[in-house]
């Protein structure tokens, strides 16, 4: 592990708790994030955006001076950013989109360094392209359920054809995330795994 390697401190936001207690059993967290919160080292300082939605507790990094944003699983160098749940909220990934949309405009981000894959030069193009990927996604989703398809295995087909086998699980946790959002924002009802159009 890289703390017993370095000797690095870990920091994390408190909502990570019951994850780093899944995923890392014996994990000493050193210091909880808070949203805002100026975190500085030798000859540096950088913030922290609070940016649930693939995790609880997921944060940003912004480094005020360059306006380099550390997006972590927030924004990808490749393709989109899947989202799980339970832990993971695509109602709260399309805010935290709108989050950082909403400061990029008051201070615009230089660039983009993702979790995954290669730097992002155009930070807020990025985000409009995925919040509309999100909401076009949405729709495709809501019109399959009207058209007929009441579960999440009718729908896979037609919301992801031909996935690959090592995508299926993601494509799959991302339909739900999706599903989940339609019903927290009452446009569909859920029934067991069976999903309609309210109304």
């Amino acid at each position: 592990m890289l703390k017993q390697a370095t000797g690095a401190p870990v920091w994390a936001h408190p909502l990570e708790r019951a994850q780093i207690a899944h995923f890392a059993k014996g994990l000493v967290v050193d210091h909880w994030i808070e949203d805002g919160e100026t975190i500085e080292g030798d000859g540096f300082a950088v913030e922290t955006i609070f940016t649930p939605g693939h995790s609880p507790g997921h944060v940003c990094i912004v480094e005020p001076r360059s306006r380099v944003l550390i997006a972590g699983d927030m924004i990808s160098g490749f393709g989109s950013v899947g989202i799980f749940p339970p832990n993971g909220s695509m109602r709260q990934y399309m805010d935290s989109l709108r989050r950082l949309l909403a400061a990029d405009e008051i201070a615009p981000f230089s660039l983009t360094c993702p979790g995954h894959g290669p730097v992002i030069p155009a930070t807020r193009a990025k985000i409009e392209e995925y919040i509309e990927h999100r909401q076009t996604r949405e729709t495709e989703v809501y019109d399959a359920v009207v058209g007929g398809a009441a579960t999440l295995k009718e729908l896979l087909p037609i919301i992801y054809p031909g996935i690959l086998d090592h995508l299926s699980f993601a494509a799959r946790s991302t339909l739900q995330a999706n599903l989940d959002k339609l019903v927290e924002d009452g446009r569909l009802t859920r029934d067991g795994d069976r999903y309609t159009t309210q109304g």
